[in-house]
């Protein structure tokens, strides 16, 4: 099972963002990793949103079913 830890970090002025996916498997060796700005961004909490669906759609793309996504926000 691979593990996609996902991160958002926001711009308050601007409201910008961005984010980020580490993808890591059992031994916690790095498979894959992307990032991405975000020139439009509500809050922290939907920058790591997008982080959680860049994550899914990563998965996707590898032929993953089975997945664990870590995030620090709540």
């Amino acid at each position: 099972m691979l593990k996609f830890n996902v991160y958002g970090a926001f711009v308050e002025d601007g409201m910008r963002g961005a984010w980020g996916v580490v993808v890591q498997d059992n031994t916690g060796e790095v498979v894959v990793a992307r990032a991405g700005r975000l020139d439009h961004a509500a809050d922290a909490f939907s920058t790591e949103l997008r982080a959680v669906e860049q994550a899914l759609d990563l998965a996707a793309e590898l032929g993953v079913v089975r997945l664990t996504i870590e995030m620090d926000a709540l």
